[in-house]
């Protein structure tokens, strides 16, 4: 959904970018294998796995566990070295239910392995903002949070999950004024 130019340019930019970018590629028996994109979200101290992917012959063996695992300690010492750190780990991830095709892996599939990973979907009518100009809005979508990887486990604070969405909008642009937007905050209120 997100043009790869975008991350890429993201990517380059550092820490001039909003939201920052950052890519950790994974090898296995001296192969690469795949690999991880997170965006960090400084001012609410939150990131969000916006992908993960294995070669097809990879899957299978664990190595996501491993990638995914390996992926967070990545990030998590490179933010440390800068002074800053994650206090909630993000994701989407298509909604099961629906029967719309998907050109990755399959969804219970998705849902298996990040439920296998500590992951909890948030329980609000989510809507993913257009990743480029003239895309439209996502409202197959779930958002989820990966407990494991984040400072107080599963408990998320109303507040906390209203922050990481303004953030969230605010790097891609979108408004926070508009009524799907508003209806997320509804929703949690």
């Amino acid at each position: 959904r997100e043009p790869f130019a975008g991350i890429m340019a993201r990517i380059r930019a550092g820490a001039e970018s909003y939201p920052q970018t950052f890519a950790v590629l994974a090898w296995h028996q001296g192969a690469l294998a795949g690999g991880e994109i997170f965006d960090w979200y400084p001012d609410c101290g939150a990131a969000e796995l916006i992908y993960i992917a294995l070669l097809p012959g990879c899957r299978g063996a664990r190595l996501g566990d491993e990638l995914l695992r390996e992926g967070v300690r990545q990030l998590s010492r490179s933010l440390a070295e800068r002074g800053e750190t994650m206090r909630r780990l993000f994701f989407e991830t298509e909604n099961p239910f629906l029967s719309e095709t998907d050109d990755g892996m399959d969804k219970v599939s998705r849902v298996r392995f990040f439920a296998r990973n500590s992951a909890c979907r948030v329980p609000i009518r989510y809507y993913q903002p257009p990743l480029a100009p003239g895309a439209p809005w996502a409202e197959n979508l779930y958002l989820c949070m990966l407990p494991e990887f984040s400072k107080g486990g599963a408990e998320l604070p109303a507040g906390e999950l209203k922050e990481f969405l303004r953030c969230f909008f605010r790097g891609l642009g979108a408004s926070t004024d508009h009524p799907r937007f508003l209806e997320m905050l509804r929703s949690i209120d």
